[in-house]
């Protein structure tokens, strides 16, 4: 609003002012992708959701069956903010590496909870991995470098015409009564 009163005062400076706009514009339109990329709204639905909405989506747009193998103490605690949005993007390009790269007609998905931890298992029937993986520019390097932002650890086992399954762990944050016992303080 402050441009566009400027622009109304100063007919001279109108072109500059208008490029300042347009730069304001792109930035906040950078801003609202990154606000977007650090917790995706299909979580505000709850994990559950968020997870078998994407299963669903995949399987109908990819045209490759997908099953879901969740344990339901996964969802009866929710591990936390963080871990939750790491492995719904971990997932989402999980099953996008598949859809583009494995040639797969079937993926199945394992979400189990452990009390320190989250693990999430992507197995596909592919072509599998090449003998050496290329380093850069492949999905995989992204899935770690999130997996380790989280805490957690990233695991591939593959072999060429085999398939691949991919294999993430990821720490839970316990409250102090669900894993530790606090003394009261000695007076």
């Amino acid at each position: 609003m402050d441009l566009a009163i400027l622009s109304r005062g100063q007919p001279r400076l109108q072109a500059q002012l208008h490029q300042l706009e347009a730069h304001i514009a792109a930035s906040l339109r950078s801003l609202r992708a990154i606000i977007h990329d650090l917790r995706p709204e299909a979580l505000d639905h709850g994990l559950r959701n968020a997870i078998e909405s994407q299963v669903t989506q995949f399987s109908r747009l990819s045209g490759i069956a997908c099953r879901l193998h969740a344990d339901q103490r996964v969802y009866n605690a929710a591990p936390g903010a963080k871990v939750d949005a790491a492995l719904f993007r971990v997932l989402q390009e999980s099953l996008s590496n598949i859809a583009r790269h494995a040639n797969a007609t079937q993926v199945e998905i394992a979400l189990c909870r452990q009390p320190s931890s989250l693990t999430l298992t992507v197995t596909d029937n592919g072509i599998g991995l090449p003998a050496r993986p290329p380093r850069r520019g492949n999905g995989l390097a992204g899935i770690a470098d999130r997996v380790a932002r989280a805490g957690g650890q990233f695991h591939v086992a593959s072999r060429p015409g085999q398939g691949t399954a991919l294999s993430m762990s990821f720490p839970l944050e316990l409250a102090p009564h669900q894993g530790e016992h606090v003394l009261p303080e000695a007076k």
